[in-house]
């Protein structure tokens, strides 16, 4: 009886397997024209190579476990349309004399979109819109993802919902100052002791001016803005990241000034924004920037923008003009 019991146990499992691989196949042959579980068709006219079994079985498992996860939905949209849009600040690009005003991609918002993109396997849109005018482009939909820096905070995110936790900027600021005739050096690393230079969509902006006072504090368009501004003595110190500054103090025009030893955080001051509210959505971009940063990323992004802005403030010497 056990034995009888367990040939129609092993019977009722063959022809299971059976039925379900004719039906399986059927599906494959029946439902692959419309694109979703066949692969790319092999000639012309709309004949399409059918799925195997096993291929019909991991589309059935794949989309039971993915394709009703809300991120998916976010990540499907972007794979249908094949890109990612992505809006980033701009900053003016140092010019001859006589050349038209330019405008470029901020090379760090620049970097993490490419990242994203790679990571979704999109092509990347690159929109290059003022913190002001980005929280109207993701309400209307015409990007995915917002990078505004630290000026998207009160500007561009009207709702809590549509940050994502994660700050994407990465590094530490530092302190240049032109040391000013009988003042004590103790004073030289206090904040509030200058009038200061900063890039005000910079993530330094919002801790200087807490320590110094928003009126000591002149916010920029840009890094580069901020340097001339402070070459040309608007104010008598410089705040931005480390490695910029620090590369700053190889010029020869930069002898005259002092690098102060104090360090400024500027963490969590640019939240990500994005264009849905879904927390899964959020969650995902979230562990995209928290990636960029923990594997090297964020800081091989932050050495390019220097080496960048090092070789425009250089040009800036040489007569070039960034207004």
């Amino acid at each position: 009886m056990r034995r009888v019991c367990l040939l129609s146990v092993r019977g009722l499992l063959v022809v299971g397997l059976v039925m379900l691989g004719v039906v399986g196949s059927g599906l494959a042959l029946g439902t692959v024209a419309g694109g979703s579980l066949g692969r790319v068709p092999s000639g012309t006219g709309g004949s399409y190579q059918a799925a195997s079994f096993s291929e019909w079985l991991w589309g059935v498992y794949y989309r039971g476990r993915h394709q009703l996860r809300p991120e998916n939905v976010w990540e499907q949209e972007i794979a249908r349309r094949g890109v990612l849009r992505v809006a980033v600040r701009t900053r003016a690009l140092a010019v001859p004399p006589g050349t038209p005003h330019a405008e470029v991609p901020e090379a760090y918002d620049l970097a993490l979109a490419h990242y994203m993109a790679d990571r979704l396997r999109v092509r990347l849109e690159v929109i290059g819109l003022a913190p002001g005018e980005q929280a109207e482009a993701l309400a209307a939909g015409h990007v995915d993802i917002a990078l505004g820096g630290a000026a998207s905070v009160p500007v561009s995110a009207p709702r809590e919902s549509d940050r994502v936790e994660a700050s994407y900027f990465e590094g530490q600021g530092r302190l240049l100052v032109l040391p000013l005739a009988g003042q004590p050096p103790e004073e030289r690393g206090n904040l509030a002791a200058h009038s200061i230079c900063v890039d005000g969509s910079g993530p330094y902006r919002a801790v200087v001016e807490q320590a110094a006072g928003a009126s000591r504090v002149q916010a920029f368009s840009s890094a580069l803005v901020a340097i001339s501004a402070f070459t040309a003595n608007q104010c008598d110190a410089l705040v931005d990241d480390a490695e910029l500054l620090e590369r700053l103090m190889t010029l020869d025009a930069m002898k005259y000034y002092q690098l102060t030893p104090i360090a400024i955080n500027g963490s969590g001051l640019a939240p990500v924004l994005v264009a849905t509210a879904l927390p899964a959505v959020r969650a995902q971009v979230d562990t995209l920037v928290d990636t960029w940063k923990r594997t090297g990323a964020a800081r091989q992004a932050g050495q390019r923008r220097a080496a960048e802005i090092l070789i425009e403030v250089a040009q800036l010497q040489d007569g070039y003009s960034c207004h």
